[in-house]
């Protein structure tokens, strides 16, 4: 109960917020190499198959048709008959934003069934397959067929070895030479409150117990992330479990945020409600003040700087 009472979690909102973060922090070496790669393997009278493998709101879509901040458009780099793209979201709660997200992209339903929502647009020639479930459920994915795989803040939320395997069934049926795989944002462990706060007590706390230090604080919330929800925040081993499986690197670059209380308001709340959920209990679990700590971020305001590859 840290947060005031006019903010209310939504995964919308969370979703809509932290977008426009990623847009400026998406890493624009390594995108052009995405392009790169592409236009070396595609003809001009081929398509373009992607699978998007944590779709969201589609922002990874918008990315690919308009470009953002200094990114340019994936089809202003590389010359394409058209698109498919296969988007995969398991959190049917995003789907209204979905479809207002294609309307607004001028894509127009053609097909609704049990499996996905069919959307195109003539202009480029996109078709979207909007399949609302994890990719690893799908038993269609041998149609998908992708020269690029996309999962955007994606890669850290689970074990590399399970994500590299699941990936390997979700193309074992492709025919393509080479399947590229992308992750922007991808969390590479470090969390701060920029500037950092010391130890410290509250003054009319009875039990008197030590608001941590910031350090400590999101040393503690990083350990929950890892042992209680298995995120990876290790990188490189997702590097180490690609290569084990024949993987290359080709390029990677830091994508890391800068959370501003005032610019990004609505993602620093819900940043902070994270914080407070996650670390909580490890934080009462070594006798320190978890609410005392959140109250003082919440007072302070600090911006919020997290590293990402």
């Amino acid at each position: 109960g840290h947060l005031p009472s006019d903010y209310a979690l939504s995964d919308v909102s969370y979703l809509k917020a932290k977008n426009v973060v990623d847009a400026q922090s998406i890493h624009s070496p390594t995108w052009n190499q995405v392009a790169a790669n592409l236009h070396v393997v595609l003809a001009p009278n081929d398509i373009l198959r992607v699978a998007d493998v944590g779709a969201g709101v589609l922002s990874m879509l918008s990315l690919l048709l308009k470009g953002q901040h200094d990114k340019k458009a994936l089809l202003q780099m590389i010359k394409v008959k058209g698109v498919e793209y296969f988007a995969y979201e398991p959190n049917k709660s995003l789907l209204e934003a979905c479809r207002e997200n294609l309307k607004r992209l001028g894509f127009q339903l053609q097909t609704e069934s049990e499996h996905e929502l069919i959307y195109h647009r003539s202009n480029q020639n996109v078709t979207v397959h909007l399949r609302m479930m994890d990719f690893t459920n799908d038993d269609r994915c041998d149609e998908v067929q992708p020269n690029l795989i996309v999962g955007c803040c994606f890669a850290d939320l689970m074990d590399p070895h399970e994500l590299v395997e699941s990936l390997l069934r979700f193309t074992a049926a492709t025919h393509n030479d080479m399947t590229l795989v992308y992750f922007p944002i991808t969390f590479a462990g470090i969390t701060q409150f920029l500037p950092p706060q010391p130890f410290g007590t509250r003054a009319n706390d009875a039990t008197r117990r030590t608001i941590p230090s910031d350090t400590t604080a999101f040393h503690m919330y990083s350990k929950a992330l890892s042992t209680r929800h298995g995120h990876n925040l290790d990188p490189d081993k997702l590097v180490a479990a690609m290569s084990d499986y024949g993987g290359t690197l080709l390029h990677r670059g830091p994508s890391n945020w800068k959370i501003d209380p005032t610019d990004n308001e609505y993602l620093w709340k819900t940043m902070l409600y994270f914080f407070g959920t996650v670390g909580a209990s490890e934080m009462m679990k070594q006798g320190y003040d978890s609410v005392g700590w959140v109250d003082r971020a919440w007072e302070q305001r600090p911006s919020i700087a997290v590293t990402n590859i």
